[in-house]
């Protein structure tokens, strides 16, 4: 890997001191933002193009691993991302325009746009006079006299009264205060950087254990926290009841040690477990598992877990310095 600048050694340090494992961009009212660096951003003064530029050198030395995440809309005369989009009239260009949704009530078989059928804040069918519900509502899907279908939309400008099938797109940048159109918009391609797990143990300096509980029971999920939460400050400790959201941790964020109820609402170990390795993540796993269920513990050995315990009292007491032994092996 090449020599990284002052700069760029400075902002991997915090994102892996925040056990980060991917950084993701996302664009907001006020500009691009990435997720769990926020504050960095804010502390430093860095803005989105600085931080752009600086991802895009770390993942050319080898660093970070880029991958495509979205395109955000850029000003053509600044080049800032703070842009304001509103729909307009594409005949007066008034901002002041309503989505007319086309209604069909079966009943009697009348068609007509929303202004036809509001009636305060009910829909009524003009032609039969049925109160179809709220006119915010959806339709009652029952096939019932009072169940209507929305078979198309359009448009109308209150201050011309065109009505159209699309509006058109008019965006004001903040920053400039240059207003243009699509055809003039320039698009940038934003990627999402993933912290490979070698740069991560390379760089991380804390000596907090970073662990991950995955566990529907609450009872057991709370034992397991009271007891690293007893066994000092070494240990900063995350539960999540479902596996799904437990992969999703562990594709966001770095943690030492990965403690796994075996059978989860939504999947079962093994399939967490599978699903970890895919990742190519090496985090250990510890799996708990029932006192009568001997043959689970073979199999998440079998899938590369680090370690199994019988779910106890005395177990879980003992947790916290399983947990030491294997994340300092």
């Amino acid at each position: 890997m090449s020599t990284l600048t002052q700069e760029e050694e400075l902002l991997l340090k915090i994102i892996v001191d925040k056990s980060l494992r991917e950084i993701k961009p996302s664009v907001e009212v006020d500009g691009v933002r990435y997720e769990g660096l926020e504050s960095v951003i804010e502390k430093e003064g860095y803005d989105w193009q600085e931080m752009h530029q600086i991802f895009q050198s770390l993942a050319q030395k080898g660093y970070l691993k880029p991958r495509e995440h979205i395109r955000a809309l850029i000003c053509p005369q600044c080049g800032s991302p703070h842009v304001y989009s509103k729909y307009i009239c594409p005949r007066c260009q008034s901002i002041e325009i309503n989505r007319m949704r086309l209604i069909e009530h079966p009943f009697c078989g009348y068609t007509g746009f929303t202004d036809k059928f509001t009636s305060g804040s009910r829909l009524v069918c003009p032609n039969c006079k049925t109160d179809l519900g709220p006119a915010l509502g959806r339709p009652r899907g029952d096939g019932s006299k009072q169940d209507y279908k929305i078979i198309g939309s359009s448009f109308e400008c209150e201050d011309c009264g065109h009505r159209f099938d699309r509006p058109n797109n008019r965006h004001t940048c903040q920053e400039c205060g240059l207003t243009f159109d699509y055809k003039s918009a320039r698009y940038e391609k934003l990627y999402s950087y993933e912290i490979p797990e070698e740069v991560i143990k390379r760089l991380r300096v804390t000596d907090v254990i970073q662990v991950l509980v995955v566990e529907d029971n609450p009872d057991d999920a709370e034992i397991v926290k009271i007891n690293f939460r007893e066994a000092g400050e070494g240990f900063n400790v995350v539960h999540v009841s479902q596996g799904g959201v437990g992969l999703e941790r562990v594709r966001e964020s770095f943690f030492d040690i990965i403690l796994l109820d075996y059978n989860l609402p939504d999947m079962k170990g093994v399939d967490f477990l599978e699903e970890v390795k895919r990742m190519g993540v090496d985090t250990p796993v510890i799996v708990f598992t029932g006192s009568d269920d001997r043959e689970t513990a073979v199999a998440a050995m079998k899938q590369g877990a680090a370690d199994y315990i019988v779910k106890s009292v005395e177990q879980y007491e003992r947790l916290p310095a399983t947990v030491r032994r294997i994340v300092k092996k």
